[in-house]
């Protein structure tokens, strides 16, 4: 049976350190939910091995996957982990990033989306094991101690900008495996799929998410729903109206979250019909009203 992990499924686990709904950190793997089946989940998954070693089975029909001391395995969201075994000296942890916030996140720069589904087609990240043990464990301790609220100041601001320098050195060293430019040097020139999939995340991050349809950006890329949806999920292997509503959701959040801006306004704002469409929006993905988030 393939189990669906939701990002729910984490709250109250031993060892487990979430960050409102966009992040949580696994100290150990064993308590993974469902570490012992099969899995799958909407999550970002990065598995950090400190010691020891550990096989992914993927796919029943492919090899299974290896991961030693001083490599990180990355899992994008939606694939399925058929069985995950491990040596009894293994020490791994993993991260885990909502989808939204990962898009807030790539969306600071138009390349790093590309960037990022070139390390899910090369997921075995390797590393210096001085390195390793010297810097990852630092910044993971770093993240259970800002998570602890009430002995800092600003601790969840510190912790969320502690996953973001993790997710950012992950697709560096992404990079540095690969043939990909680095800032500075001649990019390779852009296929036709390429240069339509930069544009629609200019045109996304530009819109700050007041148009919520595949076909509005679609127009605009002068290609059809259809093609701009087969090219986002062939670069993030995933939906282009999901893409779009995370987008929008996050930008809500935030306004919601950090602004005094009166609810009716945000609708208007967002460009919504009527203010009755925008609740309806916020609860269906934040699972509460815009005035119950507000109040959290």
């Amino acid at each position: 049976m393939l189990h669906t992990i939701t990002f729910e499924a984490f709250h109250g686990r031993s060892h487990t350190v979430c960050l409102s709904d966009d992040f949580v950190l696994v100290e150990r793997i064993d308590d993974m939910p469902f570490a012992e089946g099969a899995f799958k989940t909407s999550l970002l998954l990065f598995f950090i091995c400190l010691r020891g070693h550990v096989r992914f089975t993927l796919d029943e029909d492919e090899q299974p996957c290896e991961l030693v001391a001083g490599e990180v395995f990355i899992c994008q969201p939606g694939r399925p982990v058929m069985s995950i075994l491990h040596s009894s000296d293994c020490e791994t942890a993993v991260l885990g990033y909502a989808p939204r916030v990962v898009d807030r996140l790539m969306t600071t720069k138009q390349d790093t989306w590309e960037m990022l589904c070139h390390a899910f087609a090369n997921p075995i990240l390797h590393y210096d094991m001085e390195y390793v043990r010297g810097h990852f464990p630092f910044l993971l301790e770093l993240i259970c101690q800002r998570t602890e609220k009430r002995l800092y100041r600003f601790a969840e601001q510190q912790a969320f900008h502690l996953f973001a320098l993790l997710l950012f050195e992950f697709i560096n060293q992404a990079i540095l495996q690969t043939d990909l430019p680095m800032d500075g040097q001649t990019p390779k020139p852009l296929s036709r799929s390429d240069s339509l999939f930069h544009a629609f995340i200019h045109m996304l991050t530009a819109d700050e998410g007041c148009h919520r349809t595949v076909t509005y950006y679609a127009d605009r890329l002068c290609i059809s729903p259809k093609h701009l949806s087969n090219i986002i999920r062939k670069k993030t292997g995933r939906r282009a109206l999901e893409l779009i509503n995370d987008h929008a959701i996050e930008q809500i959040r935030l306004d919601l979250k950090l602004s005094d801006t009166a609810i009716n306004q945000l609708a208007s704002k967002y460009k919504f019909s009527n203010f009755s469409f925008f609740c309806q929006f916020v609860k269906t993905h934040l699972g509460m009203t815009p005035q119950e988030y507000r109040a959290r």
